[in-house]
């Protein structure tokens, strides 16, 4: 069977209450793909914490966080932490040491601006926080 046959019935029994068998066909759907897919780990990780498998869904929120931000993502993970009685305080460490380690240097642009024909580089804004909003027709 398709690991997205699998995540698709997982999710749709995790929605009626049937975390048990959810995490068994997610854990059918990692078989055939592994993580690395972002819906799929995040399928992942909310079903195991829906069935009160935190051990199991830290580590996968942890590495979702670790390259994406989600309120959603990080309020669980902070709740199976302080549940837990661990520090939420090594756990933002542990993420933001992942982040650095996985970051890199964005490659050198130019495009128009939106208000004039004027070009603009992304290296003018080097050292400054710059917001790119990309834009897809789907």
């Amino acid at each position: 069977m398709l690991a997205s046959c699998l995540d698709s019935e997982a999710w749709a029994r995790h929605k009626n209450g049937d975390h048990a068998t959810a995490a068994a066909r997610m854990e059918e759907a990692y078989a055939i793909l592994g993580p690395g897919n972002d819906e799929i780990d995040e399928h992942m990780a909310l079903i195991y914490d829906a069935a009160g498998m935190d051990e199991k869904a830290k580590p996968i929120y942890m590495d979702l966080l670790s390259h994406m931000e989600s309120p959603l993502l990080r309020g669980n993970l902070a709740r199976i932490v302080s549940d837990g009685g661990g520090s939420l305080a090594e756990i933002e460490a542990e993420i933001s040491r992942r982040r650095a380690e996985g970051a890199t240097e964005a490659p050198d642009f130019t495009l128009p601006t939106l208000a004039s024909a004027e070009q603009v580089s992304l290296k003018d804004f080097r050292g400054r926080v710059v917001l790119l909003n990309f834009w897809h027709p789907t």
